[in-house]
């Protein structure tokens, strides 16, 4: 599957892309902060694990980082602990033209759509996320990594 996204504010915007598919895993996050880009890219392919960063002044790859990303779902839609919280209303609206429950605690708003149970939005006092999912959609292509010749590498040991 393929989760796309797009977090903006007032001196931001981040792009992030989720791929997985079998054993294959990478995310992909770009952002641009006061004019300054930056991209990262983190690979899994079955036990392999390599991170690259781009940025204006250079390119740097670690190759054979542990740990791990944790699945893009289940980590980001996990919106069912804001309905455990005391203070979190819940009522049904439109939101991105799709049928949805907003969770609203304090000043945050959480947007749930009705058909699928995926979070789909997020907004938080000057910050709004939009996310959309894509599924059987991911070609093996997006999982083949940079040219290391153009990185400076760095090996974890």
């Amino acid at each position: 599957y393929h989760v796309r996204e797009v977090t903006t504010s007032s001196n931001q915007i981040i792009l992030t892309n989720y791929y997985e598919k079998e054993e294959k895993q990478l995310y992909v996050m770009e952002q641009e902060l006061y004019g300054e880009r930056t991209k990262s890219l983190f690979y899994i392919n079955g036990e392999r694990q390599n991170a690259f960063l781009e940025k204006e002044s250079g390119k740097t790859a670690t190759l054979n980082i542990s740990g791990s990303i944790d699945d893009y779902i289940e980590n980001k839609s996990n919106w069912k602990k804001y309905v455990n919280y005391l203070t979190t209303r819940i009522k049904e609206v439109k939101y991105d033209g799709k049928e949805c429950y907003a969770l609203i605690n304090q000043n945050e708003q959480l947007f749930v759509e009705k058909a699928t149970g995926l979070l789909i939005g997020k907004c938080e006092e000057n910050i709004v996320v939009v996310i959309d999912y894509n599924f059987n959609t991911v070609k093996d292509e997006v999982f083949i990594e940079p040219n290391l010749e153009e990185y400076s590498v760095m090996e974890m040991k």
